[in-house]
């Protein structure tokens, strides 16, 4: 339930100190990555129904201007929470819903990508790194990769999948890690 926008919440100042919990020094992206460390160290969670904050976007934020370095922070992003799934202790169901949350937000991401033809050489470096990320899941799975294809029902995506090899692989997703090293390089 609480995994997106960090300005949904109010913070005691003491957990966030104690916890060493710290937004990562890139562009965007950032709140994802600071959800994830709260919600990991969070002994509780109080709901309230009132609103406290007013969101205002503007033309000139780093949220409006998509190009290359917003793209490749959002990368960044995943692989910090990918990271930090990995390196933290949890039971495979939580670990599952939260690679599953953010290989969410990454098919997302590159929905908008696709949305910006000035960017159109940049989308096969954008999935090859995705992939790259995704081989670092933890778990052998009988539907990560099936989840990926089926998560970018475009045909760009599935052409970068072809000339990568992977859709070839969603048969054998037993052996997901290793097959996706190998295809990357």
């Amino acid at each position: 339930m609480f995994t997106y926008e960090h300005w949904t919440a109010i913070y005691r100042r003491d957990f966030i100190i104690e916890n060493g919990i710290k937004y990562p020094d890139i562009r965007n992206a950032q709140d994802n990555v600071f959800l994830l460390y709260a919600n990991y160290y969070a002994k509780s969670i109080s709901l309230l129904a009132n609103i406290f904050y007013y969101y205002r976007q503007h033309s000139l934020s780093t949220i409006a201007n998509k190009n290359e370095s917003y793209f490749n922070s959002l990368l960044q992003s995943f692989n910090l929470y990918v990271d930090f799934i990995n390196t933290h202790i949890m039971e495979k169901e939580h670990y599952d819903l939260y690679f599953i949350h953010s290989f969410e937000r990454i098919a997302f991401n590159y929905k908008e990508l696709c949305k910006a033809p000035e960017l159109s050489e940049y989308k096969k470096e954008f999935v090859k790194n995705i992939l790259i990320i995704m081989s670092l899941y933890k778990y052998d799975s009988e539907y990560l990769l099936e989840s990926f294809i089926n998560g970018f029902k475009n045909g760009d995506i599935h052409q970068h999948l072809k000339y990568s090899h992977a859709y070839k692989l969603s048969r054998a997703i037993t052996w997901l890690p290793s097959k996706i090293k190998k295809i990357i390089k």
